[in-house]
């Protein structure tokens, strides 16, 4: 028997029906940030798991007393089955207990004694069976209070029925569809379920569309040159989050996922608005059957709430859900250098998925990190190599920065001596390099942090060779020659004084010092941009910059 494995990181708890409700509330329908993308022929990503609230309230308490009608005439349970979208399915409806009290106001329209919640499981009937969800029907009404150690749900003043959607394998729109014929099989009216009715504050706070990738090229994407430690690298969020993880433990599958919130999937995609996780993953214990298409890890994108702006997404936006992670997905899959077609050498099908392609509106750019690796690089060299006015407590700001990468005010200031209050100016001056977020200062993006440290650190270990060797190196002898004193930097700025020059100072000479620099194994960027000062005829001259010919 096959079976198809479950995220791994998807929590098996129940998570409170309406905990995502209000930001669906709060945020409107956003326009497709794709209009006008080309038409373009690709590989058809498979839906995975979803969860997410649809909301009745035209016809009130009615469903819920239909289910609560049923339920009784059968002694608390029934199961059926029925043929839906070409698949058998086995449905099973039975009561549970709830954590609400009943309606406390004598005027409320409906009486309650006690509080009962239901829930419909359905399951394909095939061999690998995860086909399958739940629907969970619960009351609402205003003012609802819970009982004991129950958490209160956040839906707003509605009277109606909250149904938890919970499930995998299924395209968004085929679940309400599928609500509808199980109501139908247990003799509700389905009526009540029609896609008209579904009400705004509806929302899905998980969904994710995947590819299986033949194993022999899931390196492209996860190794050291792929997209997905580029993207952690290199995507920098305004104040935001991003992750790297990779479990390669013994005792389960490998795991890589790269996070994005919203103010980073912007910045790999224009338009992108939703946080999303970005992950290629084994199951727990795959085969070592290559001709088990579970040999085979899952590329994935999907939404995630907890770094999205605006939290969950409304049902409404579905669409814009589903455009962003599949057009993600192909954009992921283009930049590890993979067909983007259904090329059965990249492409594994499985119960699920069909390596097949199709053709839809989506855009396929290139690689952006290169490009913000450049910026980033231009802003470390404008911020620390060639700044003029980067000054003390910057520079002793961003060595205590280098030791770990995050750092509280508080400790900032202990370990420079300065003020908090001098601590938050180098940030405010500094903030192309450093954000500060939730009490935290880290730099803003992981590159940007590995870049200050090689720059921090290169200019002094490299007078400390020299230093070390007797003066016996290209760029030692030049020193030596010139009569130059070279001050031993912790900031990464060179500086050397010539004293008095004859001529001031000569390109050649410049040009002479470069080549002894990288001669002794030293960067050669490092040099190139920087400023030399000198007087002549009374005058401050400035040579900027220090370029090759």
């Amino acid at each position: 028997m096959q079976h198809i494995e479950s995220d791994p990181d998807r929590s098996t708890g129940d998570q409170p029906a309406d905990d995502s409700i209000q930001s669906a509330i709060d945020s409107g329908s956003t326009d497709d940030p794709a209009g006008g993308s080309d038409q373009l022929t690709a590989i058809d990503p498979a839906p995975h798991e979803l969860s997410g609230n649809l909301i009745f309230t035209a016809d009130t308490l009615r469903p819920y007393f239909a289910f609560d009608s049923v339920v009784k005439d059968v002694d608390g349970a029934e199961s059926t089955t029925i043929d839906f979208d070409g698949d058998r399915y086995e449905l099973q409806l039975y009561h549970e207990q709830s954590g609400l009290k009943p309606p406390a106001d004598p005027d409320f329209d409906f009486r309650l004694e006690s509080v009962r919640e239901f829930r419909i499981k359905f399951k394909i009937q095939d061999d690998v069976g995860q086909k399958s969800g739940s629907f969970h029907i619960a009351p609402r009404w205003p003012d609802m209070e819970s009982k004991g150690d129950s958490p209160t749900p956040s839906t707003p003043d509605i009277t109606g029925v909250n149904i938890r959607v919970d499930g995998s394998n299924l395209a968004i729109d085929k679940y309400s569809e599928l609500l509808r014929q199980a109501a139908d099989a247990f003799d509700i009216n389905s009526g009540y379920f029609a896609d008209s009715k579904i009400h705004r504050y509806s929302n899905i706070w998980q969904f994710e569309y995947y590819v299986r990738i033949n194993r022999d090229r899931a390196d492209r994407i996860t190794g050291s040159g792929g997209p997905l430690r580029r993207i952690f690298h290199h995507v920098e969020s305004d104040g935001g989050f991003r992750e790297l993880r990779e479990d390669n433990r013994d005792s389960g599958g490998d795991h890589h996922r790269v996070q994005v919130d919203s103010d980073g999937a912007g910045k790999l995609l224009a338009g992108h608005e939703l946080g999303k996780k970005i992950k290629l993953y084994d199951p727990k214990h795959p085969p070592s059957n290559a001709d088990n298409p579970l040999y085979h890890p899952k590329l994935g994108v999907s939404l995630k709430t907890n770094i999205n702006a605006n939290g969950s997404v409304p049902w409404r936006d579905r669409a814009r859900l589903e455009r962003e992670c599949d057009e993600l997905l192909l954009n992921i899959l283009s930049w590890s250098g993979l067909s983007t077609r259904a090329d059965p050498s990249v492409y594994i099908s499985d119960a699920y998925f069909d390596a097949t392609e199709s053709t839809r509106s989506r855009r396929l750019i290139d690689d952006p990190t290169p490009a913000i690796k450049r910026k980033q690089e231009t802003v470390v060299i404008d911020g620390l190599t060639a700044n003029p006015d980067l000054n003390e407590s910057d520079r002793d700001t961003l060595v205590a920065m280098t030791d770990g990468g995050t750092a509280t005010p508080d400790d900032l200031a202990d370990e420079t001596g300065y003020s908090k209050r001098t601590v938050y100016r180098v940030i405010d001056r500094l903030e192309d390099i450093l954000r500060s977020r939730a009490g935290f200062v880290e730099f803003a993006s992981e590159y940007l942090a590995d870049t200050v440290r090689s720059t921090l650190a290169g200019a002094k270990e490299a007078i400390e060779r020299d230093n070390s060797n007797g003066g016996t190196s290209p760029w030692k002898r030049f020193v030596n020659a010139h009569g130059v004193d070279v001050d031993n930097p912790t900031d990464g700025r060179l500086k050397l004084r010539f004293g008095r020059l004859s001529g001031g100072v000569d390109r050649d000479l410049i040009e002479a010092g470069l080549r002894a620099w990288i001669d002794s194994g030293r960067n050669r960027r490092r040099f190139e941009y920087g400023k030399a000062r000198w007087e002549s005829d009374g005058r401050m001259c400035v040579r900027t910059p220090l370029l090759p010919r």
